[in-house]
């Protein structure tokens, strides 16, 4: 909204001269932007990042122009009508796709936030809130860490220093450790962690895509 707000009145199509066919018009094609969006999501958010890329958004834009202009909202003889229907057609492009998004998110089980498509992510931290007592420190990441409401080594900032990671888990006092399966601080990035852990703890069970380890 703030994109029309930036334009001059004179540039914009009268509301009121906006006619039922061609309000018709353009809320079929934005319904039909708003299921563009979400499709685009269902087949492959892991990668999708919740951005249309330039590509498909120019194509929505240009599609929404065609719309307006084909309604009438913005008469061909206006002063810079097509600028109008650019503006226009740009904030409801946009508005289409957050919906598209919203709807996405709404539906689905796994994480829509740091890491999309992530799994199991509230069953860990309830499974570590049930092993952890009160004031008992443990590694794990970050937003696991923090959402247990419990003391926590943070793994972002020791995976990268191997000797300050063994001598956390070297610490008695630490007696689980959580690391995602998958996503930037994971084996598949730092690899080199899996024997520091492995070589001090055993695997107790995996939630979802969180492996959950015990001292041996």
């Amino acid at each position: 909204m703030a994109i029309v707000a930036a334009v001059p009145a004179r540039y914009l199509p009268n509301m009121a001269d906006i006619g039922r066919r061609a309000w018709a018009i353009i809320g079929v094609v934005f319904i039909g932007l708003v299921l563009v969006s979400h499709w685009r999501f269902v087949d492959g958010a892991e990668d999708a990042h919740y951005s249309p890329g330039a590509v498909t958004f120019a194509l929505m834009i240009v599609v929404m122009v065609a719309a307006i202009w084909v309604a009438g909202a913005v008469s061909r003889k206006q002063v810079l009508g097509v600028a109008g229907a650019g503006f226009l057609a740009v904030a409801a492009t946009l508005t289409a796709f957050n919906v598209g998004v919203d709807v996405y998110q709404r539906d689905q089980d796994e994480s829509v936030r740091y890491f999309p498509g992530e799994v199991g992510f509230a069953e860990t931290v309830d499974r570590m809130q049930l092993l952890v007592q009160p004031g008992e420190p443990f590694l794990a990441p970050k937003d696991i860490g923090s959402a247990t409401y419990n003391r926590y080594h943070e793994q972002e900032q020791l995976f990268n220093d191997l000797d300050a990671l063994a001598a956390v888990l070297d610490d008695p006092t630490v007696e689980y450790a959580v690391v995602r399966t998958k996503w930037d601080y994971s084996y598949l990035v730092f690899p080199e962690v899996q024997q520091v852990i492995e070589t001090r703890m055993v695997l107790l069970v995996q939630v979802g895509d969180f492996l959950i380890y015990r001292r041996r």
